[in-house]
């Protein structure tokens, strides 16, 4: 089977109610990350004819039931959105930046910094909310387990095998062996 197929599968299989979920939250999304609606700029309603968080959730939803955009492994429906909003969003503030490029002069050019500057503030602070969110997910999936949630834990902290080894006071293979079964565990719940 190709992945083309195997990729409108998954998409057929989602019900709506699913999907009206994930455009909800990453409407959401949209809007802490705006910090509401935005009155000017590349977000405006005036510029995109509709708020931002009806906008881009429709623009998600439209990419994705295409197959215009590839599914990443193990990611839920909303982040998958989000992923896509966050592209979205990034590819309009740069074409609206150009755009307007010529008319950004001497003064407004340290204002032009200070976006840059935020935006880049900004991409970071979504990777950590990401991180954040998976591990969220995955502590969810092992919390029957209290030696593998002491283990993801620790993984939040450090990544070395050799670091968690030694707080656990185990062999690094008997770490190895958490990590399975934490893999497996979360594949697991992510099939279902």
């Amino acid at each position: 089977m190709t992945n083309e197929k195997h990729e409108q599968m998954r998409q057929n299989d989602v019900p709506l109610e699913k999907i009206l979920d994930a455009m909800e939250l990453s409407g959401k999304w949209v809007v802490k990350r705006l910090k509401g609606n935005p009155t000017s700029g590349p977000f405006s309603e005036l510029v995109l004819t509709e708020k931002a968080a009806v906008f881009f959730p429709k623009v998600a939803y439209m990419k994705w039931a295409s197959g215009a955009w590839k599914w990443k492994q193990g990611l839920d429906l909303p982040t998958q959105f989000i992923r896509i909003i966050r592209s979205e969003m990034s590819h309009r503030l740069r074409d609206w930046r150009e755009r307007n490029e010529s008319e950004v002069t001497p003064m407004n050019n340290e204002l032009v910094d200070r976006e840059l500057e935020q935006a880049l503030a900004d991409e970071l602070e979504m990777e950590e909310e990401m991180k954040d969110l998976g591990y969220a997910n995955i502590l969810e999936y092992v919390s029957a387990y209290p030696n593998l949630v002491v283990y993801v834990n620790l993984v939040r902290e450090t990544n070395s095998y050799r670091t968690i080894s030694k707080k656990l006071r185990i062999k690094m293979a008997e770490v190895k062996k958490l990590e399975a079964e934490v893999i497996k565990i979360v594949r697991t719940n992510r099939a279902k």
